[in-house]
């Protein structure tokens, strides 16, 4: 043992400090008391010779149990180890950070608190201009089917909603999880701006129930009738659109696309079925026919003598007309009847029982 410039304490062969009396401490410290100074550190060194030398490295143990390494593994490219072994190079390697900084974790990552008070996150953070920051996890197996590779996240029944969220900073949050305070539904829908991101606070667009059933609250469809007589609409070829005279009642109009005065305006680009069916009061002549009017296109429904297939004494004639066709945002869909061969003098005629009504949705 020498003391060298520094007035440091150099020994150039192993260092050991025993004890074996019952309830105390063996203790090994480096303590600096100065506080004045942020050079006033106190360090614990462990080096080695240079690349061809063995490792510098924490070695803990428990006698008859277990054991841990912690050090610099200097026969893997000088990555830093947590393993199981008496050495950083032996044993299973338990975390491992190389000098890219990349961060292997073999086994599970577990956070856990207790204190209902605390919140406890995982954060990963980048700025990777032209890059992503990203996590994936991989179960390279394929010998057998139970090979699973699993995501789990969970909450206790009286407790919060499990879920994931994807979030544009400070525009939107979309939201997939379940709604622990609504029947443990299943819910994907978002909230734009602050607020709560959780399937309680967001906006359902696709609901799922634990029986199996599937709504959309916001997908659009329409339901509405004819509550009472448009009188001496037709009967000489005039066409005449549903809706343009006596207003339509809606049913429901899910996502308000649908007007009243008979017209619906797609909200996006899709596929939509309609459904039309209308009563002719009174029809003259010996033609008559339905038809759904869009922006590309027209799909003509029955075409008839209506006096031949008038019901009885009651003068009353039905024509509908259904068709699933494609519309662009912002085309538009009514329905129109043309009587003719006679006078303007056919009623269509509605009432409260719904004879004549104008139904559709969006299908895709």
């Amino acid at each position: 043992m020498t003391i060298n410039a520094l007035n440091n304490t150099v020994i150039n062969n192993d260092f050991s400090v025993n004890r074996s009396a019952a309830g105390t401490a063996v203790i090994s410290s480096a303590n600096h008391s100065d506080n004045s100074n942020t050079d006033s550190n106190a360090l614990l060194e462990a080096i080695v010779g240079g690349a061809s030398g063995g490792d510098p490295y924490l070695h803990l143990k428990v006698t008859g149990g277990s054991e841990f390494s912690f050090g610099i593994d200097n026969t893997d490219s000088d990555t830093l180890k947590l393993t199981d072994g008496a050495t950083p190079s032996t044993g299973n390697e338990r975390i491992t950070i190389n000098s890219s900084g990349d961060v292997n974790i073999r086994e599970k990552l577990r956070v856990r608190n207790e204190t209902p008070a605390n919140d406890y996150d995982i954060t990963m953070e980048t700025t990777n201009i032209g890059g992503s920051a990203g996590m994936s996890m991989s179960n390279f197996d394929n010998s057998n089917t139970s090979s699973h590779c699993l995501y789990g996240c969970q909450t206790d029944p009286s407790g919060g909603d499990p879920y994931s969220t994807w979030n544009i900073i400070g525009t939107v949050n979309w939201t997939a999880g379940i709604d622990n305070s609504d029947s443990d539904k299943f819910k994907i829908g978002l909230r734009s701006g602050a607020g709560d991101s959780s399937p309680s606070g967001i906006t359902s667009y696709m609901t799922f129930t634990t029986a199996g059933e599937v709504t959309m609250p916001l997908q659009p469809a329409f339901a509405a009738y004819l509550g009472g007589v448009d009188s001496n609409v037709t009967g000489d070829g005039t066409t005449f659109t549903i809706g343009s005279g006596t207003a339509l009642t809606e049913i429901f109009d899910q996502n308000s696309d649908f007007n009243t005065n008979g017209t619906f305006t797609a909200p996006v680009t899709g596929i939509v079925t309609f459904q039309a069916n209308i009563w002719l009061q009174n029809p003259v002549g010996n033609t008559a026919t339905i038809t759904l009017v869009s922006s590309n296109g027209s799909w003509t429904g029955i075409v008839s003598d209506p006096v031949a297939i008038q019901e009885g004494t009651s003068n009353i004639a039905g024509y509908n007309v259904s068709a699933t066709i494609d519309m662009d945002a912002s085309d538009t869909a009514t329905i129109t009847i043309i009587n003719s061969g006679g006078a303007k003098t056919t009623d269509v005629f509605g009432s409260a029982a719904r004879r004549t009504y104008f139904t559709g949705f969006l299908a895709c």
